[in-house]
């Protein structure tokens, strides 16, 4: 019985310093497969508002030391390092499919270089918001072969199509 509750127990730690010593980071912001429109606010013609934010969590003490902890944000045409404080927190983009990769990089008391100890990958889409509605603004229409009331709103990638159509 002793056997059995000291292997018991063992487990137990064993299992509690695997949970402790986790790192993570994720995004906050946009998240994996969001859809982002345009909200008028910061919009133009040619690019909408994103913003960029992110949840970490980095290595506790024991077994090593924490001395600084650095993300790098990445890009198709940029990557982003917060040792170097260029993280924006808004970006502004255009209608298109965007994949980023977001890194947690630890600096250990006693180590001669920076670690990548977590990592997140998302697409995201940013497409534009179109109002549709009839001459006069009332009363049922079709878009996208879906029946709707006039007035509601098609979110669409710059080029694509947008089929309209008129009830009788």
């Amino acid at each position: 019985m002793k056997k059995n509750l000291h292997f018991f127990v063992v487990i137990i730690i064993c299992l509690t310093g695997f949970l402790v010593n986790a790192q993570s980071i994720h995004f906050a912001s946009p998240t994996n497969g969001q859809t982002i429109t345009n909200t008028g606010f910061g919009s133009t013609g040619s690019s909408v508002p994103v913003n960029f934010g992110f949840n970490y969590s980095v290595t506790p003490y024991p077994p090593r030391v924490n001395i600084y902890t650095g993300i790098k944000l990445i890009t198709p045409s940029r990557t982003y390092d917060s040792r170097e404080e260029e993280i924006p927190q808004w970006f502004y983009l255009e209608s298109n499919t965007y994949t980023w990769r977001v890194e947690l990089w630890e600096f250990f008391l006693g180590a001669s270089s920076w670690e990548k100890t977590a990592e997140e990958t998302i697409s995201f889409y940013v497409k534009y918001k179109i109002t549709v509605s009839n001459n006069f603004y009332a009363g049922t229409i079709k878009i996208d072969n879906v029946t709707t009331t006039s007035g509601s709103i098609a979110a669409k990638f710059t080029g694509n199509n947008l089929l309209v159509g008129a009830i009788d």
